[in-house]
């Protein structure tokens, strides 16, 4: 997939920049079962807000707090922005509740540094169509309308906007390795 090929990379400029201890991991949506449900199966959007929190909740206790308390780098997609701007932005939850589910499932600790991959809404369902990993096919969120996708954008893009120091926002247009081209020069900045 797409983005394995950022983290990957990511991961080998920062061993490279010195980073000794490294924890890549996404946001598992597994931990709990139930959470697999949430993936297949609509629900309502509270439900599926409070099974991602769940989720996120144990993965924060049982991986990232502990790597982060050995002094580890910890790189994780999806993770603590991704419902603020899907429950929220998309499925209109409140987002203030969503911001305190969020401090709390997270352990009361922010991403430090959030790249944004950007792309239009168009875009990215030209890209999904083409993946071969799902012959076409879209997952739950991804067979949503544009409509739901415009807002999950618009709402990633203001997050960046109300969060300068920590957003760092790529536009995903261009090929794996111009993006990449992109994080790298963010990094090299960070570590230099």
């Amino acid at each position: 997939p797409f983005w394995i090929g950022y983290q990957q990379k990511i991961r080998l400029n920062l061993l490279h920049k010195g980073c000794d201890h490294l924890h890549l991991r996404a946001e598992c949506h597994c931990v709990i079962i139930s959470v697999k449900i949430c993936i297949k199966k609509r629900l309502h959007p509270e439900t599926e807000l409070l099974l991602m929190e769940a989720a996120r909740s144990q993965h924060a206790r049982e991986v990232i707090l502990p790597a982060l308390e050995r002094g580890e780098t910890v790189l994780c997609d999806r993770y603590y922005d991704s419902t603020t701007a899907y429950q929220g932005g998309a499925r209109h939850i409140d987002g203030k509740f969503i911001a305190g589910l969020n401090a709390f499932a997270a352990g009361f600790r922010k991403p430090d540094l959030t790249f944004l991959l950007d792309l239009p809404v168009e875009s990215g369902f030209a890209r999904a169509g083409k993946r071969s990993s799902t012959a076409g096919e879209y997952d739950r969120f991804e067979a949503e309308n544009r409509a739901f996708h415009e807002r999950v954008r618009q709402a990633f893009l203001a997050i960046a906007a109300a969060e300068p120091e920590r957003f760092r926002v790529i536009s995903a247009e261009g090929t794996q390795e111009e993006v990449f081209s992109s994080i790298r020069e963010c990094l090299n900045e960070l570590f230099d």
